[in-house]
């Protein structure tokens, strides 16, 4: 979901490749579908937009509701496009959109390999997220066998996995946190030992010099006296 973020707020060259990866993020629907995607397809019922097809894949028809994220996508209908006009009639060839994604996801700084059927699995990865049950999603996405769909719920639960890891991982550095704040402690304790042992020593040493010039002194003054003391010559 990050990621789909990301490319949202990244500029794509081409404005055709972003908005119809993204409407498929959003709708899940295949490349092939949307080559083949006619404004006749998308039907609205009070507001509600919705996609009736037939997949090209396994000629299985789809009712899809779409989102408002996912309409939001939509390009622009003309006022010349009739129901037959392919809503997405600009899309270049898939080695050019494949080529035009790379370039876009790698500027969105996604570091990950992705072609455009990531948008079916993002979608089928989004529903679970939400909380979906596999059966809708099943649906949603057209699956002729549940066990098909069961891949993005195992997808979530290695996505809950690493949620509880990140509660292990702080508490760890909190932990490496407590150890670093005790080692510096005992570190400014041994600092504080080490500076009053030389303070210490630096008062012992100028005590010495002390004594040794008060000596010094002292004999200076005596043989003062005694040179004074003696008799002068005449």
């Amino acid at each position: 979901i990050e990621e789909v973020k990301l490319l949202i707020a990244t500029e794509c060259r081409n404005k055709t490749v972003k908005q119809a990866y993204l409407f498929s993020c959003y709708c899940g629907l295949r490349l092939s579908d949307m080559e083949t995607l006619c404004w006749k397809d998308i039907i609205c019922n009070d507001g509600r937009y919705m996609i009736a097809t037939v997949q090209q894949k396994t000629s299985t028809p789809i009712y899809t509701p779409l989102s408002q994220n996912a309409v939001k996508w939509l390009p622009e209908r003309k006022p010349d496009n009739n129901d037959e006009t392919l809503v997405f009639a600009e899309l270049p060839s898939r080695p050019t959109t494949n080529k035009i994604l790379k370039q876009w996801v790698e500027k969105a700084g996604i570091d990950k390999k992705i072609t455009y059927h990531t948008s079916r699995h993002t979608f089928g990865t989004i529903m679970m997220t939400v909380g979906a049950d596999l059966y809708t999603t099943c649906k949603l996405m057209g699956h002729a066998d549940v066990r098909t769909t069961q891949i993005y719920a195992k997808i979530v639960d290695s996505k809950k996995i690493e949620a509880v890891d990140m509660v292990d991982r702080m508490f760890e550095r909190e932990e490496a946190t407590d150890e670093n704040k005790r080692i510096l402690d005992s570190s400014k304790n041994e600092i504080a030992v080490l500076l009053c042992n030389i303070n210490f020593e630096i008062y012992a040493l100028c005590l010495n010099k002390l004594r040794l010039v008060l000596f010094l002194t002292e004999y200076i003054l005596r043989f003062v006296q005694r040179i004074l003391s003696l008799p002068s010559i005449k």
